[in-house]
Order: C-alpha cells, then sequence, then structure tokens
C-alpha cells in the first residue's frame, strides 16, 4: 500500500477539492461506501476547524 500526499491550503474555499481527494484515494483503496461516507465526514470536520481556527 502506497502513501498519496497533498496539502491544501487552510482555507473553507478548499473543502470542495480536499473531499475529492479523499474519495479518489479511498476509491483507489476500494473501501467500503459506508466506510468512504464516514471518513468524508470526519475529515470535512476536522478540515473546516483547521480553516477556521488554526
Amino acid at each position: 500500500m502506497s502513501v498519496t500526499e497533498r496539502i491544501f491550503p487552510a482555507d473553507e474555499k478548499a473543502l470542495p477539492e480536499v473531499i475529492a481527494f479523499t474519495e479518489q484515494e479511498l476509491e483507489k483503496a476500494e473501501c467500503p461506501m459506508k466506510s468512504v461516507m464516514q471518513i468524508t465526514v470526519a475529515i470535512e470536520e476536522v478540515f473546516v476547524n483547521i480553516a477556521r481556527y488554526a
């Protein structure tokens, strides 16, 4: 399993790109859809908090 890294600006405007990247990587890893949805929600919460308060 390889690791893919990408850096995004801490700006809420980048959220769609963050979500798209996350979903692409999870699809490549053949992650079940239920898990993709749960991880996406968690990523969104963490990213928005970072963008607003960092």
